[in-house]
């Protein structure tokens, strides 16, 4: 199973949106229960998908759109920070996650980028998980670092 990335068309992006969604909020609801709140806002992804450097990828196996991430660019510094990254539902737990990570590393360490970030909330172990067994180091732990559905959350810093 290959998997490609592809730039994001604005052709992509509903379809993008609404798996993105989807498995942020299957994520929390398979640890929390039920939320009734949206846990990736679309404004969010919106924030992000138009952010300073930011350049959206489809992962594409076998035709299929399996995953996506964003990361924003930063030209000067050589630095990005890995804003979204997602597995499609369903597709979780046959190495696409590993191989999009990888690919996105590999282009960006080709064009000369030095490090990645990635800002986790502290509740998301699944991706603390994921993010260590791909190499990235814990940087710093904010465990007070805002409300979310009227709960207080922790932010993990993590960077490869």
């Amino acid at each position: 199973m290959n998997l490609e990335l592809i730039l994001m068309s604005e052709n992509d992006i509903v379809e993008f949106k609404k798996n993105i969604q989807y498995a942020f909020q299957k994520g929390f609801e398979d640890v929390f229960g039920k939320c009734e709140e949206t846990i990736l806002p679309e404004k969010d992804i919106e924030q992000s998908l138009n952010g300073k450097g930011a350049v959206a990828y489809k992962a594409v196996t076998d035709g299929e759109t399996v995953g996506g991430a964003i990361v924003a660019i930063d030209d000067e510094t050589k630095h990005n920070h890995l804003d979204l990254l997602y597995v499609k539902s369903g597709t979780q737990g046959k190495g696409i996650g590993k191989r999009l990570c990888t690919a996105l590393e590999k282009i960006l360490f080709y064009q000369g980028y030095q490090r990645i970030y990635a800002l986790i909330t502290a509740e998301n172990t699944n991706s603390i998980e994921f993010h260590k067994k791909m190499g990235y180091k814990l940087r710093t732990e904010l465990p007070d670092a805002g409300i979310k559905f009227g709960r207080r959350i922790g932010v993990v810093w993590m960077d490869k």
